[in-house]
This record gives structure tokens, sequence and C-alpha cells, in this order.
């Protein structure tokens, strides 16, 4: 089975605005579009060059640096260039979906937390006369069967209480 160029370009088709031919320097170059929060780096092999940009995004030309690179090669690069930012986008994904279940976790343990404290609160409070008269009425009853008559002071001799022999 023999590869059509559609079949080399399909990886790339949505992004591909056109392959042009520089005639001065005799290689093919790529012109792109990409979302404006992509990452893309040159590297010692290919060049890229931001031929406009604007809110929604930017047109880079994908250009060899010397003859021996083949459109190939820049068909791969841009391969590359897409690959990497939809493994940052995935990652940035469930990054949120982790940060959203532990804001949903931290959610429920501070309601459950707010709502023991306000029980404690209402409980003590509810349970504070009970628990006070319940406490009173022990410390009377404990009084009660504790108390003992107090034993009179010895007198000291008077001259009323003196019996003389």
């Amino acid at each position: 089975m023999t590869t059509t160029i559609n079949d080399i370009l399909q990886p790339i088709a949505g992004y591909l605005l056109s392959i042009t031919r520089n005639t001065e320097g005799g290689w093919y170059e790529l012109e792109i579009g990409m979302p404006i929060k992509w990452v893309y780096k040159e590297n010692e092999e290919i060049d890229c060059i931001v031929v406009s940009e604007n809110e929604n995004g930017r047109l880079i030309k994908i250009t060899p640096k010397f003859d021996d690179v083949t459109i190939d090669d820049l068909v791969k690069f841009v391969i590359t260039i897409i690959k990497t930012n939809e493994r940052i986008k995935n990652e940035e994904l469930e990054f949120q979906k982790r940060v959203e279940q532990y804001k949903e976790n931290l959610e429920k343990d501070a309601q459950e937390h707010f709502n023991k404290l306000d029980e404690l609160t209402k409980s003590s409070f509810e349970n504070l006369d009970v628990a006070l008269n319940n406490t009173i009425d022990s410390a009377d009853v404990d009084m009660k069967r504790t108390y003992k008559p107090r034993k009179p002071k010895a007198k000291f001799p008077t001259s009323d209480n003196i019996v003389e022999e």
C-alpha cells in the first residue's frame, strides 16, 4: 500500500494552513494555525516564526534551518507540537478535576465540622440547665446525708458554770 500526501498530512490537517516552497532556499515551509495558549519551541534543525497573532491564536511558519531537513521532518515537528499541547491540556483537565474534588471534600469536611460545632454548642447549653440542676440536687442530697450536727464548744469556766464542791 502506498502512502499518499493526504495520509501524511492527516494528523496536522486541522492546523495546516499552507505548504509553500521557498525557491531561494530550496526547501518547503509549513504555515500552521494554533491556539494562543499553545506552547512551541524551535529546535536545532527547525525554526518557528510567528507570522501573525491575535487573541484567538497564532499563525506560525515552520521552516528548516538546513537543506537536509525534509518536509516529513516538518510534519513530524508539527505533530509533536500538537501532541505536546494535547497532553498539557489533558494534564490541566485532570488537575482541575482533582482540585474540584479536593474543593468538594474540603467543603464537605468544613460543613461537617461546623455542624458538629453547632450541635455541640446547642447540646451543651440545652443540657447545661439539666446538668446544673442535677448537680445542685445531688449536692443537696449529699449535704443532707453528710451533715452532722455540730458539737457544742467546751465551755470555759466562768462564775456561772463553776460548781463548788
